[in-house]
């Protein structure tokens, strides 16, 4: 019985062996792919810095605010 199954497992590795052809990119597919993931930073980048900048202003307002008041 252990006989069979090994034989089957090593007949279905055999036929499983993956293809260097399927997971290529080419020259074309890589060059999009990275303009993509470079203009998505750019959007990511700009959004992050104006929420920063906001958060920025709005904690400088309430310890100028604190300051004023003498806290």
């Amino acid at each position: 019985m252990l006989k069979k199954i090994s034989g089957v497992l090593i007949s279905v590795a055999g036929v499983m062996t993956p293809v260097a052809s399927f997971a290529a990119l080419s020259t074309g597919d890589q060059a999009s792919i990275l303009a993509g993931i470079s203009a998505s930073d750019t959007v990511f980048y700009a959004i992050g810095g104006g929420i920063l900048v906001v958060l920025a202003g709005i904690w400088g307002f309430k310890k100028v605010q604190g300051l004023m008041s003498g806290r």
